[in-house]
């Protein structure tokens, strides 16, 4: 009883996973809402096993306007790129690109959620 109870719990606190991925487009849009000029992707497939039921999320893309002009107007033209993995069951790895400003601080480019880190990844 504890248990469940608990697991309800961590539920309504954290939210559900795969409910947020149906959140992505409408977070997505308000972003270019809100910064016009970005750049926002989202890429989706059809699973082999079930080509007729909704597309997957497959990975997303997104550059805000703002740091993409501060990286032109006042950062070195240096760009860093690193990945990281989701601790969740979803297995996906977090992609950013970065740069150095002026005071030799981290400055972020964009941003990226793929399956894995490879070349396709990072195109």
């Amino acid at each position: 009883m504890a248990y469940r109870a608990r697991k309800q719990a961590l539920k309504v606190v954290q939210g559900d996973q795969r409910g947020q991925y149906t959140r992505i487009r409408d977070y997505l849009q308000a972003v270019l809402d809100t910064n016009p000029g970005s750049r926002c992707v989202v890429t989706t497939k059809h699973l082999p096993e079930h080509p007729s039921k909704n597309p997957r999320f497959h990975g997303l893309f997104y550059c805000l306007n703002a740091c993409k002009e501060g990286f032109l107007n006042g950062c070195r033209p240096f760009i860093g790129v690193d990945g990281c993995f989701i601790k969740l069951s979803t297995g996906q790895q977090i992609l950013a690109a970065t740069g150095r400003d002026g005071n030799n601080n981290i400055y972020p480019i964009a941003f990226g959620v793929v399956d894995k880190e490879d070349t396709d990844g990072w195109t």
